[in-house]
């Protein structure tokens, strides 16, 4: 069973997920279960409404990206040395966590457990303080280091004697014929004058570099030598002293990385609970009171992903364990299921939820679900088989603290049947003591709800005027079906009205009798020559759709026909031949394969049906990796 993917809880905890600011954030949301536990539900909903007020009042809350921060502490635990921009936003990291604490101590009185959560955050202002005074956001500062400065100056006055030098050398009339371009060129970190090759010996000078075709030769005036070799001799320096003060620095830091780890842990905490309040913004939440004694009361809920939505007030386990929802199709009962069973999980994961004030949440060891689409007629039986596939499931681990959500429970199968079953069920269930919602069309459900003192019944309302539902729920009601009603304002003749009606209060229908002459032997219908074969082009007027001819159902004037990969069950007076399978396959065509939706599927079966063991093999496969699959989506 896959109870999140049917009360959407996966998408709540996505959109949660997006809220938050930092990837081990989202990583933590994304791996966080459901609590069953009263103490860790309460603690949760106290830190997820702390936040939302610290929103509702538009305050700024001073979060610094921790993905920087864990980027640096993987490089430092690495053995790489910082660079001055990757210290200066570490520094800024730590002067964020300083402005944290201090927003959460001036803000206790509207979120004590935050603060608290704040509070232990470790400030090393002498950290930050040693970090902003050796390096800005592209350097190491000269006031660092003594030395430093020393170096620096002295490089100063050696770079304005070379440009003073070069200039002289650009301007000097004596070279003006030899130069190519009157042009100061840096050439492998040296200073250089570009000679035309052919005058190369006229300049004093060290050569330095040539040109690919040879014309221009660069040279190094004789004059400017003795100052490039002592400036590169002090580059040197300047380099060995600033790598030795971002070692220093960096050496401090992995000095606390424990107190690096504490505090990322508890920005990521308070990163979770801010987007757990930021989502709540979205849809109004609210703080609920959270019981274990199996006590559900909403008042005026509403589902968060359903716009616009009809409130819900809706009560369980106080003066009754079970309530039967019955009423009109898509008039809202399976919405009612799935708003109740999101509500409770996500308070469980400490949201808050869309509701009025004086609501209160049971807090379940489990949640379980049945819905599904119980109303396609070819896959009757599979439908069936599914439901009482996870209803098996949820006889053997329901307990007293479960929620079981049961939408149109029985169907698929003969009525008779499929009622007696759920009722035998139901029955189970409720002495458990545990807490059931259950959708029906079924009267025996309905009359079994009425009767047992430990059910209540609700029904969702129906305006007749428009025929069309209302989406409210109506306590201590029964719905019906309002067949007979529709087809009234749907003209329906009234003399079928009332045979219908007469069918269902004795059971029988009368055959009319007619009389009938004619020159042949009357063949009853059901005896008749089917006008259509296996493989036959056929036109589905209700479908509108060309389909592939099956067979005729058996004892009916109905016919299956094949489209889009499914079966459907038609009138055969619908039907209109358009091609004959004797005209479109050869002789001796498997004509089975026509009505395959899973080529790969079917040619298994047969594997398996002739005992290969390659696709016994296969089979086994398949059956585990469900079976591993089957528990991994199992309920909490």
């Amino acid at each position: 069973m896959n109870t999140w993917q049917n009360l959407d809880i996966e998408n709540v905890i996505n959109n949660v997920e997006r809220n938050a600011l930092s990837a081990s954030g989202k990583r933590f949301i994304h791996s966080m279960k459901p609590s069953s536990d009263l103490k860790i539900v309460n603690k949760r909903l106290d830190e997820t409404y702390e936040a939302y007020q610290i929103l509702q009042h538009k305050l700024h809350v001073p979060f610094l990206s921790l993905d920087t921060f864990e980027g640096l502490m993987k490089k430092i635990e690495m053995g790489y040395i910082l660079t001055p921009e990757e210290l200066v936003e570490y520094a800024d990291f730590l002067r964020g966590v300083r402005l944290l604490m201090q927003f959460f101590k001036k803000w206790q009185s509207l979120a004590p457990t935050l603060n608290r959560y704040a509070q232990g955050l470790k400030t090393l202002e002498h950290v930050e303080t040693a970090i902003y005074e050796t390096v800005s956001k592209t350097q190491v500062l000269s006031t660092a280091s003594r030395e430093l400065n020393k170096v620096r100056q002295r490089l100063d006055l050696l770079n304005k004697e070379i440009s003073k030098s070069m200039g002289k050398a650009v301007k000097n009339p004596a070279y003006k014929e030899y130069l190519q371009e009157a042009l100061v060129i840096e050439k492998n970190g040296r200073p250089t004058i570009p000679i035309k090759s052919s005058f190369k010996n006229k300049v004093p000078g060290t050569i330095v570099e040539e040109s690919v075709k040879g014309l221009t030769t660069y040279i190094e005036p004789v004059g400017v030598t003795k100052y490039v070799e002592e400036k590169i001799q002090l580059i040197y320096q300047e380099q060995d002293i600033e790598y030795r003060l971002l070692s220093e620095l960096t050496s401090t830091i992995f000095d606390y990385l424990h107190v690096h780890v504490q505090n990322a842990e508890i920005m990521v905490q308070l990163d979770v609970v801010f987007a757990r309040a930021k989502y709540a913004l979205t849809y109004g939440g609210q703080r609920v009171s959270v019981n274990k004694d199996n006590i559900i009361s909403l008042k005026n809920a509403r589902h968060p992903m359903i716009t616009p939505f009809v409130p819900l007030t809706i009560e369980l386990g106080k003066n009754y364990l079970g309530l039967v929802i019955t009423g009109v199709n898509a008039g809202g009962k399976t919405v009612v299921l799935k708003t109740v069973g999101l509500l409770t999980a996500m308070t469980m994961y400490g949201l808050l939820i869309p509701c009025d004030e004086g609501s209160h949440i049971a807090i379940m060891d489990h949640i379980f679900v049945s819905i599904g689409d119980h109303q396609t007629i070819h896959h009757s039986l599979s439908t069936f088989s599914s439901e009482m596939s996870t209803i098996a499931y949820i006889l053997e681990n329901a307990t007293k603290h479960s929620l079981v959500l049961l939408d149109e429970i029985g169907t698929g199968t003969d009525p008779k049947e499929g009622t007696a079953l759920s009722i035998a069920i139901l029955n189970e269930l409720f002495t458990r003591q545990l807490l059931l919602l259950v959708t029906t069309h079924y009267s025996e459900i309905k009359d079994y709800a009425v009767k047992n003192p430990y059910f209540e019944t609700a029904s969702m309302q129906f305006d007749e005027e428009t025929l069309t539902p209302k989406y409210q729920m109506l306590m201590q009601t029964i719905g019906e079906s309002r067949a007979f009603w529709v087809a009234e304002k749907m003209k329906i003749p009234n003399h079928i009205i009332l045979q219908a009606k007469q069918h269902v209060t004795n059971g029988q229908f009368q055959i009319p009798k007619m009389n009938w002459i004619g020159n042949e032997i009357a063949i009853p219908e059901d005896k008749k020559e089917v006008p259509f074969s296996k493989g036959d082009i056929v036109f589905v007027g209700s479908l509108n759709k060309e389909a592939i001819f099956y067979e005729q159902e058996t004892m009916s004037h109905d016919g299956w026909v094949f489209v889009d990969k499914q079966m459907y069950k038609v009138p055969l007076r619908r039907l209109q031949l358009l091609r004959q399978s004797k005209d479109l396959y050869p002789k001796n065509y498997n004509l089975d394969l026509l009505f395959v939706a899973d080529y790969q599927e079917y040619k298994l079966n047969k594997d398996l049906q002739r005992g290969s063991k390659k696709a016994w093999k296969k089979h086994r496969v398949n059956k585990e990796k469900k079976n591993v699959e089957s528990v991994e989506n199992r309920n909490f």
